[in-house]
This record gives C-alpha cells, sequence and structure tokens, in this order.
C-alpha cells in the first residue's frame, strides 16, 4: 500500500464507526423494564466517585471564579489608580521658552497705552 497512505487512517474511521453502532445497538437492549443505556447512565450519576468528581468540578469553577475576579480587580485598581503609577514619557506640560515668555512682555509693553 505504498500509493495510499491515508487508507489505514481511513480503515481506522470505518472500524472505530462501526464498533461505535454495534455499542449503540448493545446499549439498547432492555432489561427488566428499563435499557442498559438508562441503567448505566443512572449509575453513572448515582456513584460515589460521580459525586466526588462534582465537587471537585465546583471547587475548579469557584477557583477560576475567585481568580478571575482578582485579577479583574487588580487590573480596575491599576488603571484607577493613576496617580501612584504614571508614565513618565506621559506626563509632560506644554510651556513656552523663557525668550518666548520675554519677548511677548516686551511686545505687551510697547502696545500698552
Amino acid at each position: 500500500m505504498k500509493g495510499w497512505p491515508a487508507m489505514g487512517e481511513f480503515f481506522f474511521v470505518v472500524k472505530s464507526l462501526l464498533a461505535t453502532i454495534v455499542i449503540l445497538f448493545i446499549m439498547q437492549i432492555r432489561i427488566g423494564g428499563v435499557t442498559l443505556e438508562t441503567s448505566a447512565h443512572n449509575w453513572i450519576q448515582t456513584s460515589p466517585i460521580a459525586k466526588q468528581l462534582e465537587k471537585v468540578a465546583a471547587g475548579g469553577v469557584l477557583a477560576v471564579r475567585n481568580a478571575a475576579k482578582s485579577l479583574t480587580d487588580i487590573s480596575a485598581q491599576a488603571v484607577n489608580n493613576t496617580d501612584v503609577q504614571k508614565a513618565s514619557r506621559f506626563d509632560f506640560e506644554i510651556k513656552r521658552s523663557p525668550s518666548q515668555q520675554q519677548s511677548k512682555s516686551q511686545k505687551n509693553d510697547y502696545l500698552a497705552p
């Protein structure tokens, strides 16, 4: 199969699809008025491992929420607190040079009545 290198991947996909279809049909078998799928689903939901995983997931969500809130508070404080941390390149004032101010005052002296 030198000319068809992708055929191996294609056959893997086909085999996986067939295995999925077989498992799907097996899970639809009814035993005692309930399908195997429903029984497996109920067992997974009520198992102690699932309850523990649910607690871990809730703790993870809480940790992410607290971290995001802290990060938001810190960034908001940094943005709002401009007096403490101000970049020097943005700290400038537009002023006239001393020679310009002197020449302007001399002109005003000539124009004064």
